[in-house]
């Protein structure tokens, strides 16, 4: 046998696929990858809806916890207007209380923001106002220690997120926790019996710095506020603007509003959102219709209005979530709290 006989019949083993192979592998492999894309689709469709369900249940108990818990400490609610007009009155009212804290810097509560009177005393609103009480602070004057109460404002409240995704016909928006600084009890430093005490507390908590006091027996803020002044004497401090510890946005979810695909937002009014994909109703049916704007959204406060004698009343606190992401339709959840609360004005 020749030398190249043999080259010829050893490379039979190694010789390379034909063109016709090569193109029909491709149709195949094209044919599968045609065939799994809709599984795919579907399971990946299945695994970031079931996580976004587990979010927002997540997000709905962490938030309604945080507000219920707050809630449960109130020592003054505020359901009705809280400047220029008489205590208990039935008239109706429309405020958002945003006169009253310092918003500077803050995302802007949506436009048609209110507590407004719906039926009698009873109110409905978007936002939510109250003050809270805190342990009492121990203050040490010579030999003599005295407690003073002390008190922190609450403000919740909607913002439309800036640059956020469009929800429907609706922008994205999220609900906003407003903190203030702690406030001393103006009634608790004025019953002080001896009045050399009670001017050396005042005097004492001057020096410290950054304090001041609020009435709570007042039924307007306007004239509530006082400052420590020298001499161990408080001064009423007119149209005083509640001040900022802090404010939190308690709906944005982990590290932003996106997760895995997904995004969250309190839900817009249902009118904004496409018909016969949302679960549940914003607002409510029995809410009003005294709204314009784009409130109230899915944050709605109701007070049943039992409160003539000061006595306990019913406060309902309703959240709607929802999520957006490769699923149809929209994902939603709702939260909602029925706190009984003391000292509602």
């Amino acid at each position: 046998m020749t030398v190249a006989s043999k080259l010829s019949a050893d490379a039979g083993p190694n010789r390379g696929y034909s063109l016709t192979e090569v193109v029909v592998a491709a149709a195949l492999i094209g044919l599968l990858f045609l065939g799994f894309t809709p599984i795919f689709n579907l399971a990946r469709r299945a695994m970031v809806g079931n996580e976004a369900k587990t979010a927002l249940k997540s997000l709905s108990e962490s938030v309604t916890t945080r507000i219920d818990g707050n809630l449960r400490e109130a020592r003054r609610v505020y359901v009705r207007r809280i400047t220029n007009w008489p205590a208990n009155s039935p008239a109706t009212v429309v405020d958002d209380y945003s006169a009253f804290v310092d918003l500077t810097g803050c995302p802007p509560a949506i436009s048609g923001s209110q507590m407004h009177t719906r039926a009698s005393t009873e109110t409905v609103g978007n936002v939510l106002f109250f003050a809270k009480q805190l342990p009492p602070l121990q203050v040490v004057t010579g030999s003599t220690t005295t407690a003073v109460g002390v008190l922190v404002f609450y403000y919740y409240y909607v913002s439309i997120s800036p640059g956020g995704r469009a929800f429907g016909n609706g922008l994205e928006r999220h609900l906003y926790e407003w903190k203030s600084v702690p406030y001393l009890e103006w009634g608790q430093l004025t019953r002080i019996a001896d009045a050399g005490i009670q001017a050396a507390v005042i005097e004492a908590l001057r020096l410290q710095g950054g304090w001041r006091a609020y009435d709570v027996s007042q039924p307007l803020l306007d004239n509530a506020f006082y400052n420590l002044t020298g001499g161990g004497t408080l001064t009423v401090d007119p149209g005083h603007h509640i001040q900022r510890a802090a404010v939190t946005p308690l709906t944005t979810g982990i590290n932003g509003r996106t997760l895995s695909g997904f995004s969250i937002s309190v839900s817009p009014n249902t009118a904004d959102l496409p018909g016969g994909t949302f679960k549940y109703v914003v607002p409510t049916t029995t809410f009003g219709t005294n709204w314009v704007g784009n409130s109230p959204s899915g944050f709605e406060v109701t007070n049943n209005g039992q409160n003539k004698s000061r006595g306990a009343t019913l406060l309902r606190v309703r959240l709607v979530l929802l999520a957006q992401g490769p699923f149809d339709p929209f994902i939603t959840r709702e939260g909602v709290i029925a706190s009984t609360v003391q000292d509602v004005w």
